[in-house]
């Protein structure tokens, strides 16, 4: 592992003719300002890249990124411990993570719902906001892949919840087969070992 600057960059990890990489870096921005979170709050960024065993003619030479994924680090129990509350760190992302919060939260303690879930040992909160592979390379797992490799990675804890919510795009403008979309998406992802959160469109997987 490298250390630069509060920023950690994890070694690739293989798959086949692909990699993934990740990286979990401590440092938020906030109006111009970086705000050191390191003890509560990291932001996480990975990214996958094709490398052929034999390059294609009609082929930029050497690795190309095909997927990439980024989310929220959160570790509750150190909220906890400090002068700030669950809410106040979330908030400081983004607005976006008020959504998440909202799920998972009642004031600074987990909902009644993640601690039924995980037996009340979840200590932190892994928010995957965006996953993606590209159109050509999908259909083959690479998703399930990736993601089974971020959460191997060595960032993340044991008793870490992992959050996220199953979005389809390209059919806003038809309610029915954007619901439907998403429906497939949320089959997908329990695949790999996600559920649904009661009384919520998340989904929810605990690393022991």
């Amino acid at each position: 592992m490298h250390i630069d600057n509060d920023r950690n960059a994890i070694s690739p990890l293989e798959l086949s003719e692909y990699i993934a990489s990740f990286e979990i870096d401590t440092r938020l921005v906030l109006d111009n300002f970086y705000l050191d979170l390191s003890q509560n709050l990291s932001r996480v960024t990975g990214i996958l890249q094709y490398c052929p065993d034999v390059p294609s003619p009609n082929l930029e030479s050497g690795p190309r990124t095909i997927g990439r994924v980024w989310g929220h680090l959160l570790n509750v129990g150190r909220v906890k411990t400090s002068h700030l509350s669950v809410i106040e760190v979330m908030e400081s992302a983004n607005d976006a993570m008020m959504e998440f919060y909202g799920a998972v939260f009642a004031g600074d303690e987990w909902a009644q719902s993640v601690v039924d879930a995980t037996d009340g040992l979840a200590s932190t909160l892994l928010i995957v906001h965006m996953m993606e592979i590209e159109a050509e390379h999908r259909g083959r797992g690479l998703g399930l892949r990736f993601m089974e490799a971020l959460l191997d990675s060595t960032f993340i804890p044991s008793s870490t919840l992992v959050l996220m919510r199953p979005f389809a795009a390209g059919h806003e403008d038809d309610m029915v087969a954007q619901a439907a979309a998403t429906r497939k998406v949320a089959a997908y992802w329990k695949r790999a070992g996600f559920q649904r959160l009661p009384c919520t469109e998340h989904l929810i997987r605990f690393i022991e």
